[in-house]
């Protein structure tokens, strides 16, 4: 029961230390400066600085998407060939992907990347923002009051006729 609360304790600090910090530095890095005190400015640059960062990922998994579409016909070929041995089926597919150069987790990590940011991000918003500042690096100044109206609606406040 104590290893299993360590690990938890350990995860919880690795979450909040070296996820959770900096997606809100970067939030209120923008909201106090390209944003001008805007919460929803700020949460659209820093999606469009995390599209930017995540473009090499992005152009990966569309290049294996073409190239697994050219080699569709050789993995039915594999299939029909190899069909009652499945090891050796498995086996002939990961050297075709090898060969042709496919990468298949470089769309598992751009979905579990966009997946832990939207996390994240509800885990910023989520309770409010007032207390959560104190995780602020000595680099971010501290904004006085947080301007959550976006586009006339208040993103702080829940809105089931804007989700």
């Amino acid at each position: 029961m104590g290893i299993k609360r360590d690990v938890l304790i350990m995860f919880a600090g690795f979450w909040h230390d070296y996820l959770f910090t900096p997606l809100l530095n970067v939030l209120i890095y923008f909201y106090n400066t390209i944003a001008f005190e805007n919460l929803g400015l700020a949460v659209v640059y820093m999606t469009v600085w995390l599209r930017i960062v995540l473009i090499p990922f992005s152009i990966i998994s569309e290049r294996n998407g073409f190239k697994y579409e050219k080699i569709q016909d050789d993995f039915t070929a594999i299939q029909k060939e190899f069909k009652n041995d499945p090891v050796e089926r498995k086996e002939r597919m990961r050297e075709l992907m090898r060969v042709n150069r496919i990468r298949p987790w470089a769309s598992a990590v751009l979905l579990g990347f966009q997946l832990l940011t939207l996390i994240l991000l509800y885990q910023v918003f989520v309770g409010g923002m007032t207390g959560k500042l104190s995780a602020l690096y000595p680099s971010v100044p501290r904004p006085d009051f947080i301007n959550t109206m976006f586009l006339g609606l208040d993103i702080a406040q829940l809105n089931y006729w804007a989700a």
